[in-house]
């Protein structure tokens, strides 16, 4: 006997962007061992690199990794860009789709999804919380906020477990991550070989490295300016939706 429409659906439910991409992380890059940990770093590198262009430093940033057991790693990254404020922080690293970067400017990304899919992965893997320290400069005075959250991948938002206000001597963001099911390894698909091509595209920047093992590798910088910054443009004024507007 054939259902009845309303029995079809009994069971029509909506997912949200986070629950989406938990059970389509590889939609985010994230498959394979080696493969998953190093996209992990190329989010985390470029959004330094987009933060502090954007307000005019040269990039440092200084990446952390230790490894605690087998597939087992605590990643720290941390960044000398703007910093972000403390209302934004969650909106940063836990809402998949939110961000500023939604312009018709060239910028290493746009969808909002790169920092909140690490969390994402970090979360899958350890169910251990994230802890982001963030020093920023409001009305000439610095401030800064320690926090510690989780995602709420049903609501798409972050889940703030605690907060604490200090005085930073300087700008900057740092994240710290648990990561299972990942692998480190000098392979060319590895986290230290996209380490080592990144800098020799991005001169401008200085990267610290300290590898499982503690071995410590300092990239310097070859260059002191800041790429110039480009230009966002208009709609095409003869686009697809104009043209057949008139049709």
């Amino acid at each position: 006997m054939s259902q009845q429409a309303q029995e079809l659906f009994e069971n029509f439910d909506q997912l949200t962007p986070s629950e989406f991409f938990r059970k389509n992380k590889q939609m985010l890059g994230f498959s394979g061992k080696i493969r998953s940990l190093t996209i992990v770093f190329h989010e985390l590198i470029t959004n330094s690199f987009d933060a502090a262009e954007e307000a005019g430093i040269l990039p440092e940033i200084r990446i952390d990794l230790k490894q605690l057991g087998k597939e087992h790693y605590l990643l720290r990254h941390s960044d000398n860009g703007p910093g972000i404020p403390e209302e934004f922080v969650t909106q940063v690293y836990c809402q998949m789709f939110a961000g500023s970067k939604f312009r018709n400017i060239q910028s290493r990304g746009q969808q909002g999804l790169g920092c909140s899919g690490c969390v994402l992965l970090s979360q899958m893997t350890t169910g251990e919380s994230t802890h982001v320290i963030s020093g920023w400069k409001e009305d000439g005075e610095l401030k800064g906020v320690k926090m510690e959250f989780k995602m709420d991948v049903k609501n798409n938002v972050g889940d703030v477990i605690k907060t604490e206000h200090f005085t930073p001597e300087s700008t900057g963001v740092c994240i710290q991550l648990h990561f299972k099911e990942v692998s480190y390894s000098l392979a060319e698909q590895g986290a230290f070989e996209y380490i080592r091509r990144t800098m020799i595209a991005n001169p401008h920047t200085k990267i610290t490295f300290r590898d499982p093992k503690g071995h410590k590798y300092i990239f310097k910088r070859a260059a002191e300016v800041v790429p110039v910054l480009p230009k966002e443009v208009l709609p095409h004024p003869k686009g697809v939706r104009r043209y057949y507007s008139h049709c």
